[in-house]
């Protein structure tokens, strides 16, 4: 092959290499598009105060008082109750949860409080989110609602979903799953049920408790939600004897 055929498969081959760079980021563009974002406020009547939290400030955010969709509050009782300083905002799904500091301040003590609250959860996704994992999440949350479909059709349609989303290995967000686990899900497959990939959700759930769980209590996304000042407060987990 001569000199400059050579010069012409390197460019191919380098231009080939930045296509499907370019065609990755594009992916994970729309992956976190794809994101509702989170805000939490020191008050109703704040979006900007210092206990802020927002990648982008959403260009609606409901609050008692106004026009807009009254914000499903989160509560020990069934009461709405005042605003105070111990309450903090939480968006979520265009809809603004009212959660205790001290509720929030519990998802850095126990993983299985954390995923039970629906705010709670979508702080943890957004925190996946930065580090390139919130396909763990999403995957638990879509194995969740299969588990409560009834409809035959419906339960077909979105296990094929799932398993194009999260689990084919063509996918750009596949989860990690092992050998055994994946043999499950196609041994299955051929005959779709809610719990399909129970196997495959409890062990996403193990994955992200024991990987990301732990950075994500001493990270500044929890620190500045749980309105902690500075991360020399040590946060007491399951597990641990130190407070």
């Amino acid at each position: 092959m001569s000199e400059e055929g050579e010069r012409r498969k390197t460019e191919e081959a380098q231009d080939e290499v930045g296509r499907k760079k370019r065609e990755e980021e594009k992916k994970k563009q729309k992956r976190r598009e794809s994101v509702d974002k989170v805000e939490t406020c020191s008050s109703p009547h704040s979006r900007t105060g210092g206990n802020s939290f927002a990648m982008e400030s959403p260009t609606s955010f409901p609050v008692p008082g106004s026009s807009n969709r009254s914000p499903v509050i989160a509560s020990n009782n069934s009461q709405p109750v005042q605003p105070n300083r111990s309450r903090l905002y939480i968006l979520c799904c265009s809809v603004c949860i009212w959660v205790p500091l001290e509720e929030i301040r519990s998802w850095g003590e126990s993983f299985d409080r954390l995923m039970k609250h629906q705010a709670g959860r979508r702080v943890f996704s957004e925190f996946l989110r930065h580090e390139y994992s919130e396909e763990n999440m999403l995957f638990w949350v879509a194995c969740e609602e299969l588990k409560n479909e009834t409809d035959v059709v419906r339960v077909s349609e979105k296990v094929r979903v799932i398993y194009e989303d999260y689990v084919s290995i063509l996918s750009p967000k596949e989860v990690s799953l092992d050998a055994r686990v994946r043999e499950l899900i196609n041994q299955r497959i051929t005959k779709p049920s809610p719990d399909i990939f129970k196997e495959a959700q409890a062990q996403i759930y193990i994955l992200m408790q024991r990987d990301s769980y732990p950075r994500f209590v001493v990270s500044p996304i929890f620190y500045k939600v749980a309105n902690f000042k500075n991360k020399k407060k040590k946060v007491k987990r399951q597990g641990s004897k130190t407070a």
